[in-house]
């Protein structure tokens, strides 16, 4: 008995992400709406791609969770989407999402904390737990939606990448 079918995607970039939008489009025969939304996505990217061409390249951590505390690393969509702000991932050696020390962080490497909404509810009562030990070290709570929701989500997460790096 065929109760239904089950799609499982790796999302590890922006163009993951509109590939697969052009997927569910022809899967729910939206292929219309799919390119609609394709085109606008990769049109808000390009005006994006202008806006951080002479951008210096910042050195930020992207924490996801307290208790321990764990990060964004390398080989995430959050990772790609770093790159393309031109934001170095402080912890790009390391792979996916492991667990770090903030007593390990060289202050003199880094430009500035990123604390997610989610999937932990990182909060202002958390920016003084890294400032005590980062005192010349910006942290910055940032929209999590905007950096791990692939799919439509793009289409806003540009604007919002505009106005953060303008905030630093």
């Amino acid at each position: 008995m065929k109760i239904s079918e089950t799609h499982v995607s790796e999302i590890y970039t922006a163009q993951d992400s509109i590939n697969l939008i052009n997927v569910y489009g022809k899967l729910f025969s939206k292929e219309k709406e799919a390119q609609q939304m394709q085109q606008l996505i990769e049109q808000k990217m390009k005006e994006f791609r202008i806006f951080t061409n002479n951008k210096p390249t910042l050195n930020v951590g992207y924490f996801i969770w307290k208790s321990p505390w764990m990060v964004a690393a390398s080989n995430t969509y959050i990772n790609h989407l770093l790159a393309l702000n031109k934001y170095m991932n402080y912890y790009e050696d390391l792979d996916r999402y492991p667990e770090v020390l903030i007593n390990d962080i060289d202050s003199a490497k880094i430009d500035a904390i990123f604390l997610s909404s989610e999937p932990f509810p990182f909060s202002e009562k958390h920016i003084s737990e890294f400032k005590n030990k980062l005192p010349y070290t910006k942290v910055i709570l940032v929209d999590g939606e905007m950096f791990s929701w692939h799919g439509s989500r793009l289409i806003k997460a540009f604007d919002y990448f505009i106005k953060l790096r303008n905030s630093i």
